[in-house]
């Protein structure tokens, strides 16, 4: 069956369909918040942003949420995660032989928004995505898997393989008082709780890597400009950035596995 048009003002239970697909709070009503995640997402997915949604956006839509089945929801130690799942378009199934050592912590140099991780996830799975992919997108209320763990993801040159790529909202540039906000505070409180699960998960020490260590092969958390020191003679990516607060999230993290 045909699905019906929907825009601003309509309601129903084809809006809280197209609110779940595109990752928004499901309530039925089309309204202005709706309409401003649905511009997001068509223009993600190189569609018309008007917040029109006619058979083109339904049949994207559908047919993003049928390339891959969503993993079940994920446990952590305070209790289980919501994870949302859009299919990277671009990722290489399986990994190398040998255990996952690392997680890499990227900005995804896009605004703070409470869309972000979606909007950057359809961005991932559309006609117009980058020669590159991510395992998650956090925001600050949401987190976003694009490419199962099991799989690998094209996000840290040197650490493809045996990494799993954390991207945030926000940029590379911002100083401590931009990452000390209320927005990055919620967001880093999420990521956390998402490292100490896949921490727990892989068996990935708690701990900052340097650049000469992850080179040498330890096991722990690094950001994606540690990668570039370590594996592209420093020339490539600098995020998370210097201002970026690492004290802070390793110890949230270490707080989320002991709770």
């Amino acid at each position: 069956m045909d699905k019906p048009p929907l825009k601003q003002g309509s309601t129903g239970v084809f809006v809280t369909e197209w609110q779940t697909l595109i990752g928004v709070t499901a309530d039925g009503d089309f309204g202005p918040k709706t309409a401003t995640a649905t511009k997001i997402w068509q223009s993600a997915h190189g569609l018309t942003a008007d917040a029109l949604v006619g058979k083109k956006s339904w049949d994207v839509a559908l047919g993003a949420t049928k390339t891959d089945p969503a993993p079940p929801p994920v446990p952590s130690s305070s209790g289980t995660l919501d994870i949302k799942f859009i299919q990277a378009k671009n990722y290489r199934k399986g990994r190398r032989p040998g255990p996952i050592d690392v997680l890499v912590v990227h900005t995804m140099e896009a605004a703070e928004k409470p869309t972000t991780a979606e909007a950057v996830a359809g961005w991932g799975a559309g006609p117009s995505a980058p020669n590159a992919s991510w395992h998650y997108a956090v925001d600050c209320d949401s987190i976003v898997q694009s490419v199962l763990d099991t799989d690998t993801a094209w996000h840290a040159p040197g650490a493809n393989h045996n990494g799993i790529g954390i991207e945030h909202a926000g940029y590379a540039k911002q100083n401590a008082a931009d990452w000390g906000d209320d927005y990055s505070q919620k967001m880093l409180r999420i990521s956390a709780k998402l490292a100490a699960m896949l921490c727990a998960k892989h068996n990935i020490p708690v701990v900052k890597l340097t650049p000469a260590e992850l080179k040498a092969g330890k096991r722990g958390i690094v950001g994606h400009k540690d990668c570039t020191d370590a594996f592209s003679g420093g020339r490539g990516h600098t995020d998370p950035g210097p201002s970026f607060p690492w004290d802070t999230y390793i110890s949230w993290i270490k707080e989320e596995m002991n709770a």
